[in-house]
């Protein structure tokens, strides 16, 4: 799961509206990225006004501010 979200997150619904899959949902303090949904295209990451998603190498740890999506 290359996208996720970190604490920057503001709830806006901007990634929301925007995922072409329904890939992300609003959760109780952060959207989710569902990673058995996302095609990893990148629109979350270019829509978002607050730097909050980050893309993360398969390999590379996932920041403590991020949550990685259980799928």
């Amino acid at each position: 799961m290359p996208y996720v979200v970190t604490d920057k997150c503001e709830q806006c619904g901007i990634c929301v509206a925007g995922c072409p899959v329904g890939a992300i949902t609003e959760e109780a303090t952060k959207s989710e990225i569902h990673p058995d949904i996302c095609i990893e295209c990148g629109t979350c990451f270019d829509n978002c006004p607050f730097g909050a998603i980050i893309f993360v190498e398969e390999d590379e740890q996932v920041p403590a501010d991020a949550e990685k999506a259980e799928a």
